[in-house]
């Protein structure tokens, strides 16, 4: 199993809080990488927020005529581990300088935009993940 954090929007997460896709180009993307069990972090890059840990559910598949996300996607099914309540989804900064120990793409506790710029995923550790597992559960 592997881990990863995801980077999408808010926006197809309420759209789609059990899916994450990708509109389909020509070349495939780091999507088709996931796997059935493997772990991910879902974070919103606009909003800077977590929405929760979720654990991928399904091969990728083609979506073409989702009413939502126009166009052909690929998208894979997502099972929530710990979800934020509600619509309180989970500042990134404070998760980060809150938690028990810090996460380690993260060793200083402080948000670098850079680690996430231009990618889709970005490979976490099984530690990392149960980390912030246990934060979005216990978060109010």
């Amino acid at each position: 199993m592997n881990y990863y954090i995801v980077i999408h929007d808010v926006k197809s997460f309420e759209q789609h809080p059990d899916w994450i896709g990708r509109a389909e180009t020509r070349r495939p993307g780091a999507l088709h990488s996931l796997k059935p069990g493997d772990g991910i972090v879902y974070y919103c890059k606009n909003d800077c927020v977590v929405t929760g840990t979720f654990t991928i559910s399904s091969a990728p598949r083609m979506e073409i005529n989702d009413p939502l996300w126009k166009g052909p996607h690929t998208v894979l099914t997502i099972t929530p581990v710990a979800k934020a309540e509600g619509d309180h989804y989970i500042p990134m900064q404070q998760m980060l300088e809150e938690l028990d120990e810090p996460l380690s793409i993260f060793p200083d506790r402080r948000l670098r935009g850079a680690t996430f710029w231009h990618r889709t995923l970005v490979p976490i550790t099984e530690q990392d993940f149960r980390l912030i597992t246990d934060y979005v559960r216990n978060y109010r």
